[in-house]
């Protein structure tokens, strides 16, 4: 997952952020496939996961497009951090370069 930095404020309770497949998908386009995310809030971080509904098949590997989406937190992010659920233990969100 990735966080676009200039709109990763600490009163932001709106994130966007770009969503990559990691499975060999051919390239589609990940939009009609993203399942709702999961987001765990803390005191101290919002970890997010999201799953995709796989491809039926085999399938090649030339590189997985991101999707933008907006991800919605309950409460403002503040000083908490925002972590990528998909790894174990959940790591920091990439940020986007400007």
């Amino acid at each position: 997952m990735t966080a676009y930095g200039e709109l990763l404020t600490p009163s932001a309770t709106k994130v966007p952020v770009g969503v990559t497949e990691r499975e060999c998908t051919t390239g589609r386009n990940p939009d009609p496939f993203l399942q709702e995310p999961s987001v765990v809030e803390t005191e101290r971080a919002a970890t997010v996961y999201r799953t995709t509904t796989g491809p039926d098949g085999d399938q090649s590997c030339p590189g997985n497009p991101p999707v933008k989406r907006l991800l919605e937190l309950r409460e403002p992010l503040a000083d908490r951090a925002l972590l990528d659920g998909s790894t174990w233990p959940p790591s920091p969100a990439t940020r986007a370069r400007p």
